[in-house]
């Protein structure tokens, strides 16, 4: 009896393959070839799910997100506020359960992004959403009396979008300087002036 075969699990279990690969080599001519070795599927049968380089590369893209954000999702069920914005930074964030592989990665693509629309749009949306994430816990955090007067909601993002995004290039560029103990303690000078002095 022939095999049945599972294709949204393998077209996933080259997508994982395919983030290992660029995690140890970028993104280059031979990513396709050490891709199907990583998997132990022939060249040949890669490429019944992703024609070219170009296929696999986005869908792996979004394999690399979607995985990001549905960890999200799971930890902000019941959760708004302050406690929701850490949620949302500490998955960004490029601390040691994801790894500095994690890191390089995102970068890889963000440098391939600047020559393949697909991706800049995948990478725009996804950012895009996790600014409106953002901005809808801080507001939560305002109407719940946890967010000091006169915050800038908007430049507050900013700020914490352009911090997240500043540690993953440190965490790759410059891993000493990224400990786990370092960005969280940055991390903490940002979000912990937001908050409402105690009373008393």
């Amino acid at each position: 009896m022939p095999k049945i075969v599972d294709h949204a699990e393998r077209r996933a279990h080259i997508a994982a393959a395919a983030t290992n690969v660029i995690s140890r080599s970028g993104i280059n001519p031979h990513t396709m070839r050490e891709i199907a070795e990583e998997t132990g599927y022939a060249h040949g049968a890669s490429r019944r799910y992703f024609p070219n380089k170009r296929s696999l590369l986005i869908a792996t893209f979004e394999h690399l997100t979607a995985d990001v954000n549905a960890r999200m999702q799971r930890q902000l069920v019941g959760m708004r506020g302050l406690d929701a914005l850490e949620i949302v930074c500490r998955e960004i964030l490029p601390l040691e359960d994801k790894g500095s592989g994690h890191a390089r990665v995102l970068l890889a693509f963000w440098e391939h992004a600047s020559g393949e629309p697909e991706i800049l749009r995948i990478h725009q949306a996804n950012n895009l959403r996790w600014r409106e994430l953002m901005r809808r816990f801080l507001f939560e955090a305002r109407e719940d009396g946890e967010l000091r007067h006169g915050v800038d909601i908007d430049r507050t993002v900013d700020a914490i979008a352009a911090s997240n995004a500043g540690w993953l290039v440190t965490s790759v560029l410059m891993p000493a300087a990224a400990t786990r103990e370092r960005i969280l303690a940055a991390h903490a000078a940002l979000i912990d002036p937001l908050r409402k002095p105690m009373a008393g």
